[in-house]
């Protein structure tokens, strides 16, 4: 999943991947995430310094990426309420042995859209995975060439050019 966020990063200028990294949603509600992405031109969300425990973000992420084996022992349901409430808009869980759960936290159904054998995000256009994921065992699967499709539509290239010009739709 590192390599299908970091190719979506490289093909997406304005929105940055944090790894391995600390999330602030509120004042009771801190987790922790494998992977997010953010557009900080968007101002919902931004890295902080922190002298204890080193950089953390301040706010809601776009997309919170979290992989089953670190998420052990939290409830799939409280963890989805708690970052539902703090305003992430989508979330995805790749299991530790394969299969992947993408939630839209802010609309009904709590899946993302498809289309073209693609998994698409509603929040971050082109960042797309192929539905075969969803397989029990999706290890030959090119996530990212499913990115670089997503990334080659028109619907990206007006939203790379709003997150650079400060313009038209931003990350929600």
């Amino acid at each position: 999943m590192k390599s299908w966020a970091r190719q979506y990063e490289v093909e997406t200028p304005g929105i940055v991947r944090a790894t391995d990294v600390r999330i602030t949603l509120s004042s009771r509600d801190e987790l922790f995430a494998d992977v997010a992405l953010y557009a900080p031109a968007d101002g919902r969300c931004a890295e902080v310094a922190d002298r204890l425990t080193g950089p953390r973000l301040q706010g809601p992420p776009t997309v919170v990426i979290g992989v089953a084996e670190t998420d052990r022992g939290r409830d799939l349901s409280d963890r989805i309420d708690a970052l539902r409430e703090g305003g992430v808009t989508e979330f995805v869980l790749a299991g530790a042995r394969g299969g992947l759960q993408w939630f839209r936290l802010d609309d009904d159904p709590l899946r993302p859209g498809r289309g073209g054998g693609y998994l698409k995000s509603a929040a971050l256009p082109g960042l797309w995975l192929p539905e075969a994921v969803l397989a029990p065992d999706p290890s030959k699967v090119d996530v990212v060439a499913a990115v670089r499709a997503g990334c080659g539509t028109l619907d990206h290239a007006l939203f790379v050019n709003g997150l650079c010009n400060g313009t038209g739709r931003k990350a929600r």
